[in-house]
Order: structure tokens, then C-alpha cells, then sequence
């Protein structure tokens, strides 16, 4: 079936899907269209499992799952399910491919014999972020939203700024996290970028139980520290290449920090998640006298 008015009309939530289509067609042309047509075409949205592994897999905390073997949206709660929540897992049927042995889905891996996962920190956080970008909440209700992955989001829009939007979309839509780390590794090291997505791992997997004081927020202070030390090193690799001079330097550095470094709306509190002598001891080790004390 074609994603047409007529489709709009007849299902449930063909509606949202027809929005989310056209939507995307203009804003993401980065994912194949004619794949999208024929995803979208062959949806199942249902709340009906039946399949003992779908229950196996499912998350309590989630209202919805995408099962791409079957090309289904499972709905597990029905009152919590929003129109704008929906696009957040079409995004995920998108950018999701299946081989023998791993599913693919935007940036994390799951094994497909033991449902281990990888790297879904990193994914949910910018799969979350692609989303805001063009759905915009419609109620109060639906903002609410923007409080989903927040954590995870806050570093993957500040990790996009170091590979650049144009290429961090394009490898989250071919689901190639190894490009990615290999975009990463120009300015640090493997271990550190490997580090550091395990990080991401771990914020997604206890944010929800857990306050920005305990562990989950020592996790969420190295991960911007991560990307602050990895962005002054391109800007260092930028700057010897001759494509920025010193002032340009000072002043991307500047705008950078400001950003990571604001501090987060989270659970009703506000968090300065990174000191000024975190941000200090960066720039001595990197021999850089910036002053950045305005930030804090």
C-alpha cells in the first residue's frame, strides 16, 4: 500500500506516518526514499505481540519497540503513546538494517543470538535529537517529550558539531558506527572514543533511576569533558593546516565551551554538570590561556 491520502484516512495511524514521510522527504533526503515508501508501505503498528521474543526484548520503560525482522511497531502502552513519540521510532525503522548476525540501528549494534547492545547510548541520543529538529510539540503534553534522552542528547548535539551535521547524518542513516569512530580518531585515540561511548551506554541505561550527582552524572562529566578535549584537538589540527587563524581559533574554542558547558534543566533541578577547574585543566594541558571564567 502506498503512504497516500487514502492510507492517511483508513489507518489508525496512517496519519502520522503520512507526516512523517513527507516530513522527512524534505528535511532528511539523506535516507533513501524509495527504502522509506517501501518501509512505511509494509508498517505493522500493532499492540498485539505475538512473538515470545517481542515480550523477551520488550523494555517496561518504553511505550513502543520496532521489530525490524517483522517490519512492526509494537505499542505496549496505549495511553502513553504520542503522535510526536512515534516519529522517535520511525527514525529507528529507518535507519535500521538486519545481516546474518547483527541488527544495525543508526548507530548501535544488537547481537542478534544473545539481544546484546551497543553504542544504543550514543544512538537514542541523536535519534532523539534528528526528531526535535523537524517535529516540533503540538501540546503540552506532547513537550513533555523533550525531556526523553535528554542527558543523551545534550552530548550527541555537541558531538555532531565536531564531525559536522552533513556526515554525522549520513553515517546514522547507513546504521556505520565505524565510520564514525574512524571520524572521531583524526583527534583522539580509539580507546578514549570506545570509552566514551560506553559511557553513553551506561547514562542511557540508568539515567532514569538515578540523579545527576551520583555515578550517572560522573558519567555525563566525562563525556563532555571527551568532547571538549576532542574539539580543541581539531581545532589545533585546523589551526596548523592554516584553515582557521588564531583568532578564529580563540573564538570557536570560546563558543564551544559556553555551549557544553551550560548548565541542564533535569528533573526540576538545575545542574552545572562540569566546574570551571574541569574546564581549566583542559586548557592547561593543552597550553591554552582562554578565559572562560564568564561561563561559570
Amino acid at each position: 500500500m502506498e503512504i497516500n491520502e487514502r492510507y492517511s484516512s483508513e489507518s489508525e495511524y496512517g496519519k502520522i506516518l503520512l507526516s512523517f514521510y513527507r516530513t522527512v522527504k524534505e528535511k532528511y533526503p539523506f535516507f533513501d526514499e524509495k527504502e522509506m515508501l517501501k518501509r512505511l508501505s509494509n508498517l505493522e503498528i500493532t499492540t498485539n505481540p505475538t512473538m515470545l521474543k517481542e515480550f523477551l526484548i520488550k523494555n517496561k520503560d518504553n511505550s513502543c519497540g520496532y521489530y525490524p525482522e517483522s517490519n512492526k511497531i509494537i505499542v505496549f502502552d496505549e495511553k502513553n503513546v504520542m503522535d510526536y513519540h512515534i516519529f522517535h521510532i520511525l527514525f529507528h525503522m529507518l535507519s535500521t538494517y538486519v545481516d546474518e548476525d547483527k541488527i544495525y540501528c543508526g548507530f548501535s549494534q544488537i547481537n542478534k543470538k544473545t539481544l546484546a547492545t551497543r553504542f544504543y547510548g550514543i544512538n537514542e541520543g541523536y535519534t532523539q535529537y534528528l526528531k526535535e529538529r523537524v517535529f516540533k510539540p503540538d501540546t503540552i503534553s506532547d513537550n513533555n517529550d523533550t525531556y526523553s534522552y535528554m542527558l543523551q542528547k545534550h552530548i550527541a548535539k555537541h558531538l555532531e558539531i565536531i564531525v559536522g551535521r552533513s556526515t554525522m547524518e549520513k553515517l546514522y542513516a547507513e546504521g556505520n558506527i565505524y565510520e564514525l569512530i574512524f571520524q572521531l580518531e583524526q583527534y583522539s585515540t580509539r580507546e578514549d572514543i570506545l570509552n566514551f561511548l560506553d559511557n553513553m551506554d551506561y547514562i542511557n541505561k540508568d539515567v532514569q533511576t538515578s540523579d545527576l550527582q551520583d555515578f550517572v552524572g560522573l558519567k555525563l562529566r566525562d563525556s563532555l569533558m571527551f568532547l571538549i578535549d576532542t574539539y580543541i584537538n581539531k581545532q589545533i589540527v585546523l589551526l596548523n593546516q592554516k584553515l582557521i587563524d588564531d583568532n578564529m581559533f580563540k573564538n570557536n574554542i570560546d563558543i564551544y565551551l559556553a555551549k557544553v558547558s551550560s548548565s541542564l534543566h533535569y528533573n526540576n533541578k538545575d545542574y552545572l554538570v562540569l566546574s570551571y577547574d574541569d574546564i581549566k585543566d583542559i586548557l592547561i594541558s593543552k597550553n591554552l590561556k582562554i578565559d572562560n571564567s564568564k561561563h561559570f
